[in-house]
C-alpha cells in the first residue's frame, strides 16, 4: 500500500506546474532562416478562410521551408490579416506534443511588418479546438525605407504549448493597413526531456512492485 501512494505522489509531482505563454519577437533586415523539416513543412491547408493573395502567392508560402527575400521586386508571403488572410488550419498526420511555434513576416517596407495571431489546437482532427493563444501585436518600430523581417515565437514557461494534438488552426488577426506579410509557419514537436523519462520509468517500475505484491 505504501508503495501505491508513492507512486501516485509522483505522478502528482510530475503533473503539477506553472504554465503560461512565452511571446519571443524579433526583427531584422536580413531574411532568416527557417525550418524544412518542422511538422507541417510541404503541407497545404486542410481549410482556409479568406484571401492571402492581395500582393503574393498565397498559403502556399507558409510551408515552403524558406523565408521571403523582401528586398527583391516581388516576394512570396501569405497575406494576413482579419477581413482578409483569416484563418488556415494544418493536421500533423500523427497525436503529437508541440513544444513551439514560430511565425515569421515581414514587407518591403514598415508598412506591412506588423504580425499578430493567435494558435488553437485541436485533438480530434479539426472537430474542435481548444482555447486561443494570443501572439499580441508586434509592430517594430523602424525607418519606413528598409526592407523589414519580423519573427514571433510562442513557447511555454513549464512544458508544451500543447500535448496530445493532432491538428492546429492559426487566427490572422487584425493587423495595420489591412494585412501584413506571412512568409513562414515552423511547428516543433516535443522531445521528451531526461527528468520526464525518468519518472515514467520510476512509475513503471513501482507499478511492477505493486503488481508483485498482489
Amino acid at each position: 500500500m505504501k508503495s501505491k501512494y508513492a507512486l501516485l505522489a509522483v505522478l502528482g509531482l510530475a503533473a503539477t506546474s506553472h504554465a503560461a505563454t512565452v511571446v519571443t519577437t524579433a526583427n531584422q533586415v536580413n531574411p532568416y532562416t527557417v525550418s524544412a523539416t518542422d511538422l507541417i513543412n510541404g503541407l497545404s491547408p486542410t481549410s482556409q478562410a479568406g484571401i492571402f493573395t492581395n500582393e503574393a502567392v498565397g498559403v502556399s508560402a507558409l510551408t515552403n521551408g524558406t523565408f521571403s527575400d523582401f528586398s527583391s521586386a516581388s516576394f512570396a508571403t501569405a497575406e494576413g490579416g482579419f477581413g482578409n488572410g483569416e484563418f488556415v488550419t494544418y493536421l500533423f498526420g500523427s497525436t503529437v506534443n508541440v513544444a513551439s511555434v514560430d511565425i515569421f513576416g515581414g514587407w518591403a517596407n514598415n508598412g506591412r511588418d506588423a504580425l499578430s495571431y493567435s494558435l488553437q489546437f485541436s485533438s480530434d482532427g479539426g472537430s474542435t479546438y481548444g482555447s486561443p493563444i494570443l501572439s499580441g501585436l508586434f509592430n517594430p518600430v523602424i525607418p519606413g525605407d528598409i526592407t523589414s523581417a519580423t519573427r514571433v515565437s510562442l513557447s511555454d514557461d513549464a512544458g508544451n504549448l500543447a500535448n496530445s494534438v493532432n491538428a492546429m488552426r492559426v487566427n490572422f488577426l487584425t493587423t495595420e493597413n489591412g494585412y501584413s506579410g506571412y512568409s513562414e509557419i515552423d511547428v516543433f514537436s516535443a522531445i521528451p526531456e531526461p527528468s520526464s523519462l525518468f519518472l515514467l520509468g520510476l512509475g513503471s517500475l513501482a507499478a511492477m512492485g505493486i503488481r508483485r505484491r498482489k
